[in-house]
């Protein structure tokens, strides 16, 4: 568990005094929020079949450091289970560990919320949001830039491999890890770390500055807008979630609000228990789906719409003019040339595609693709995960983008006449641009 960058600098820099408070503040948070959340997870299986499961008591080691590979400030925790756990009885078992790796998110996001929360009440540090993590007001990202040389390491061996996943960082982290830099005593750090951050006004004297006393908005409101602003969140990427991704998105939410996760979990819970914007879905793989009532609504519009679209040609095209596209790709199997005329001839305005991975279906939709630019149709890619296949954005003059995005934009241009290219006639009814949409877009 890493700390965010800013707050290591202040950790670097700080007096004795003012460190021996930050340490503390961190084991703080490690063991009473983040061990007993943990805690809450494990369990351990019993009986014929293991049907049986019953909860656990953990032992948790905890390793904290203050340095990088490349000897720059970065403090951050290194947790070690271990895989037996002792249950009321007194006997062990082995611990499920599928759980802890699924609420990894909700982890990291409940250390940062309690972190955050408990620099400003005790220090009077002000912590600023981004993202998924906090800067401390009064830090120079300057200075976390340069003490971010590893950060850098990693992102140009991503950028190398054409990639932008976590996953892909993952690989990139262990390929490019090398053997610690030189051991340098922890006096001899300090002292280098001091005067690499005076340039950028971060002394001793400063971090003092910083410190006083911070104030929030009422709590009760504020929580009640964290809960609200995290289910809208959700609703932008998730058509149902689960208990863990509602408290992930809340404490993310809550970072740098004062609000402790205890209480933000709280409001989570009662939400989903109570709240009339929440409906029950029932479970999935052994764990409780609900959705919003803004998504159910959306999702009736939705089969509404196609219901209605259906009934439609609007964007059927003329044969000859498919056959003619076909003519010209002369590697397409019989069933990507039967793909292709069922989206561009079928008398209906929706029309699916579907496929095994790597049946070909990418580039029976660069065909279709072709066939409506032909026709003088503008398309629009969208894409249910967020990203665009490749055929849409080699598409010159294509438009790409996560369904929820180009949606507006396109129900904005209904009404406007598709462009036409000499010798193409798109009929008198065609006013929209199609949507084609696969298993990832």
């Amino acid at each position: 568990m890493t700390d965010p960058k800013p707050f290591s600098a202040v950790w670097a820099v700080a007096d004795p005094e003012v460190r021996k408070v930050l340490n503390d503040l961190r084991r703080e948070v490690i063991a009473d929020a983040v061990i007993p959340y943990l805690e809450s997870l494990c369990a351990t299986r019993r009986g014929k079949g293991g049907h049986v499961v019953e909860p656990v008591k953990i032992a948790v080691g905890v390793f904290s450091e203050g340095a990088s590979r490349a000897n720059q400030p970065q403090t951050h925790h290194h947790l070690v289970l271990s895989n037996l756990g002792v249950r009321a009885d007194g006997t062990t078992g082995t611990i499920l560990s599928k759980p802890i790796y699924t609420h990894q998110g909700a982890i990291n996001a409940l250390y940062m919320c309690e972190l955050s929360r408990l620099l400003e009440q005790r220090l009077g540090l002000r912590c600023d949001r981004v993202g998924q993590w906090f800067e401390v007001r009064g830090v120079s990202q300057e200075l976390c830039k340069m003490w971010s040389a590893r950060k850098a390491q990693i992102d140009r061996a991503v950028k190398d491999r054409g990639a932008s996943s976590a996953f892909a960082r993952e690989v990139a982290a262990l390929a490019t890890r090398k053997a610690k830099a030189l051991h340098l005593g922890e006096g001899e750090l300090l002292r280098r770390w001091r005067d690499e951050a005076r340039p950028y006004a971060l002394t001793p004297d400063a971090v003092r500055g910083m410190l006083g006393r911070v104030k929030h908005a009422d709590p009760a409101a504020e929580v009640k807008r964290v809960v609200e602003t995290a289910l809208a969140r959700l609703d932008e990427t998730h058509s149902h979630f689960g208990h863990r991704d509602l408290l992930r998105a809340a404490w993310t939410e809550a970072i740098g609000r004062g609000l402790s996760a205890g209480r933000v979990r709280e409001a989570v819970d009662d939400t989903l228990a109570q709240s009339p914007a929440v409906t029950r879905l029932g479970h999935h793989r052994g764990e409780e789906r609900f959705a919003t009532a803004a998504m159910l609504k959306l999702e009736e519009r939705l089969l509404t719409a196609v219901d209605e679209l259906a009934g439609t040609d609007r964007h059927t095209l003329r044969p000859a003019a498919v056959a003619a596209v076909l003519a010209r790709r002369a590697t397409l199997t019989d069933e990507q040339r039967a793909a292709v005329r069922a989206v561009t001839l079928a008398a209906s305005g929706v029309a699916v595609v579907t496929g095994l991975p790597g049946s070909g279906k990418t580039h029976a939709l660069s065909v279709v693709r072709e066939c409506f630019e032909a026709a003088g149709y503008q398309l629009v890619g969208v894409a249910l995960a967020g990203k665009a296949p490749a055929v849409w954005k080699r598409a010159p003059g294509s438009r790409v983008g996560p369904w929820r995005r180009s949606s507006a934009g396109w129900r904005r241009r209904r009404r406007t006449r598709p462009p036409t290219t000499p010798g193409s006639s798109p009929g008198p009814r065609s006013r929209s641009p199609p949507a084609r949409t696969g298993r990832r877009g």
